[in-house]
């Protein structure tokens, strides 16, 4: 039940190339569940998985080692498609200037892809009030010049930004804007349990499948403080 995008299948149909961002071991969703079955919609739809790039959305954290690619992606992902880390110096290309004027720099392996998804998990965030959706191409994928423009604010208290606030968030704003201007498509946003387990899976485009999994994750990690 895609959330304001067509089937993958269709969106996918006589494309011939594909990239999938997909958050670090820093985030705890077990990703290889989603990753295959995406990678078996591809391929029904025409695009090998010979021709799919996996992009691990770093950001600016330390690139993963094999054995934490085994433990996010699995080990079938890893035989069947291209999975790199993303370098926030190196291999960008240049898109412009958002409205705001933060430069957008972003992958180049994942933006010259005919078809551009994601992968990632929606839990509490302190900038942008919650993880997931276009956040996983702003930090994710950008280069180091467009993250701290979007940081910096978000760190030093300047753009509304806080625990579980995603309207009137600037930085959550931002990053949804240079995510659709990257062509990101849709996205996988799973609400992970406290052991990992999948709470819900939510697919569609990054801003609406976004907020329908926000609207889970609200339940699932609020709770009632009484005041003091």
């Amino acid at each position: 039940h895609p959330i304001g995008v067509p089937l993958l299948g269709e969106m996918a149909r006589g494309s011939q190339t594909a990239a999938i961002a997909v958050e670090d071991i820093t985030r705890p969703a077990d990703a290889a569940p989603a990753l295959e079955a995406l990678l078996d919609l591809l391929a029904a739809a025409g695009i090998a998985s010979e021709r799919v790039t996996v992009v691990i959305a770093l950001g600016g954290h330390a690139p993963m080692r094999l054995d934490e690619l085994r433990s996010k992606v699995g080990e079938a992902v890893l035989n069947r498609c291209d999975v790199i880390n993303h370098h926030p110096y190196e291999g960008l290309i240049d898109l412009g200037v958002s409205k705001s004027g933060i430069p957008i720099k972003i992958n180049r392996r994942f933006y010259e892809a005919d078809i551009k998804l994601a992968v990632g998990c929606v839990l509490p965030h302190p900038y942008a009030g919650f993880g997931g959706g276009g956040k996983i191409v702003l930090p994710g994928i950008a280069g180091i010049e467009t993250l701290e423009m979007n940081h910096r604010p978000a760190v030093t208290g300047l753009s509304g930004a806080g625990l579980g606030v995603v309207e009137g968030n600037r930085a959550r704003a931002e990053m949804e804007e240079i995510a659709l201007a990257a062509g990101l498509q849709a996205v996988v946003n799973i609400v992970p349990g406290s052991r990992r387990q999948p709470l819900g899976y939510f697919y569609g485009h990054p801003v609406d499948a976004h907020r329908a999994a926000v609207s889970l994750a609200r339940r699932a990690y609020a709770v009632t403080v009484e005041p003091g």
